[in-house]
Formats: structure tokens, sequence, C-alpha cells
């Protein structure tokens, strides 16, 4: 039996069903770092099973010999036993252009997404070390500006940046919650969360599952850093501090404190969700670990297949 077809039917389900499934999921606010870990769960699982399905297209499913030279000629055989020398270079071309097409999307989309956001965090951050200065007491960089906003950037060691509107418009507990949660971005190294959900939409735009991949770990981040932060100062003084600077914009590239829809952030703060029980977490886990297994799995069949003829 060729697993392939059964390869492309999970990568599409976890493209078309997947983020359906997630979005109602009522679990997914109460813990945003199992959601994360949930959503790149799911689309590595399907890019691996569209990798994996052109990859076992030519695989034999019979012992060969010979190393190299005789795998490729037994792959070829093995294709054209079971489709026609007309056939077998069609499912040979197939199978070749489906993995060097995803392989090479998935390459050219990095490049240009982390190239891009590497530019504008660079000179960005080198703009506000010209406008702004150091602020010893915060451990920041203080840019004079009306506007209460506070946002970080990585590189560097990471770098926060407050406005001195920010510092007019929350007290000392409300500039301490704001600084725990842009912390919060940089110690969990949001940023690269949020450039890989960018990186495979460009690879594979209009599905489903990739297309709104950035904005919900856009979201989920900030639930995040939110719970980091209320676990520093406390979840009313979190809420507080981002009606503070929900006006706010934060620069193309940053993460800040206002980033996200601030209301169902406050709500969300102030009604303290309940945490998932240990039995829900393993549930989930497993469902993640299952989901990323499936695909290998699904394609070492024929591995094991020609592993018990050659021990017979």
């Amino acid at each position: 039996m060729n697993v392939a077809p059964l390869l492309i039917a999970y990568a599409g389900l976890l493209t078309f069903a997947g983020p359906v499934l997630l979005r109602r999921a009522r679990w997914t606010d109460k813990a945003p770092r199992l959601a994360l870990a949930t959503w790149f769960s799911l689309a590595g699982s399907a890019v691996a099973a569209a990798v994996l399905s052109g990859v076992v297209l030519v695989v034999p499913y019979h012992p060969v010999g010979g190393g190299l030279p005789g795998f490729l000629r037994s792959c070829l055989a093995a294709l054209d036993h079971q489709w026609g020398p007309t056939g077998a270079r069609l499912v040979a071309t197939t199978a070749l252009l489906v993995t060097a097409v995803t392989a090479a999307r998935l390459a050219y989309a990095a490049v240009v997404v982390l190239s891009r956001q590497h530019r504008t965090r660079r000179a960005h951050l080198d703009g506000i070390r010209l406008r702004a200065r150091p602020d010893r007491r915060t451990g920041t960089l203080l840019l004079d500006r009306a506007t209460p906003a506070a946002w970080c950037l990585p590189g560097d060691g990471g770098t926060v940046v407050v406005t001195t509107g920010a510092l007019r418009a929350v007290d000392a507990a409300g500039l301490a919650a704001v600084l725990a949660h842009e912390r919060a971005h940089l110690a969990g190294r949001h940023h690269v969360l949020t450039d890989l959900a960018r990186v495979l939409r460009r690879a594979f735009p209009g599905l489903p599952l990739f297309a709104q991949l950035p904005a919900q770990v856009d979201r989920l981040v900030e639930l995040r850093a939110d719970d980091v932060a209320a676990g520093r100062s406390s979840r009313r003084g979190v809420a507080t501090a981002l009606l503070a600077l929900a006006l706010s914009g934060a620069p193309r590239a940053a993460l800040a404190a206002s980033g996200g829809d601030t209301v169902r952030r406050v709500e969300r703060l102030l009604a303290a969700p309940e945490r998932l029980t240990g039995l829900a977490r393993g549930g989930v886990v497993t469902g993640n670990a299952a989901s990323l297994l499936l695909p290998v799995m699904l394609a070492a069949v024929p591995a094991f297949t020609v592993a018990q003829l050659c021990c017979r």
C-alpha cells in the first residue's frame, strides 16, 4: 500500500480543519504557551506530511543493495513496475516537484521575511538610539514623546523603549507591570515565533492554517506576556497599565504592551481564567506529539516493510 494519499489527506485535514478547531477551543486563552505549541505542531506536521508524501512515492517496498546507485535503480524499477514507464516518470517527477517546491518555498520565504524583519528592527533601533536616552532607573531607552507607549526590540541582548508619556500615564506599579510584560517578550524570544509564523504564511499563502498563523501567534504571545507580568505584579495592575497605553501604536516589527485586542486582554486579566488541569495539559501535549509523529510513522511504513523482508 502506498501511503502518499494518506499523508496528503492528513496534511489537508490539518490545513483546513485544524485552524477551525483551534479557534473554537476555549482552553487556548487559559494556556497561551501551550496553544502556541499546538499551532506550530499542526503547521510543522502539515509541512512534514506534504514533503514526506513526495518521498514515499518513490521509495521501493523491497530490500535493495548496491549503495545509493542501487537504491535509485530500485526506486525507478519499483515505479516502473507499479505505474508503467510513462507513469513512472510522471510519478517520479511529481514526487520530486512536491518535495523540491516545498523546500524551496520555505527557504525563499525565510530569507525574504527574516532579512526584512532584521533590517526593519535594526533601522528602528538605530533611529531610537539617536533620539532616546538610557534610563538607568528602569534599564530602558527613554524616548521624549507625549504618547504613552512601550515596546521591545530583539538584538544586542534586547531593548525596551518607554516614552515619557508612559511614565506620566502609569504609576510605579503600572510601570513595573509594563516592563515585566516587555521583558517577558524578550525572555520568551517571542519575536522568533512571530517571524516563523510570517515565514510559513509567505511560503504557503492562501492555505487557512498558515494564513491565520501570524494573527494567532501575535495574540497568544501577548497573552503569555500578560500572564508573566501578572505573576510578577498583579492581574489588575497589568490590566490598568494596558488601558493607560491602549491608544499607543508600536513600531513595525516590535512587540508592544498595547498589542493585540486590548479590551479582550483586559477582560481576560480581570476575569482571571482558571488554569488548565494537569490532565488537560497532558492531553494537549500528547496530541501535539501525536500530530508530529503520525506523518513520520506513516512514511516509515515502506522502511518497516523492507526491514521485515530483509529479516525473513
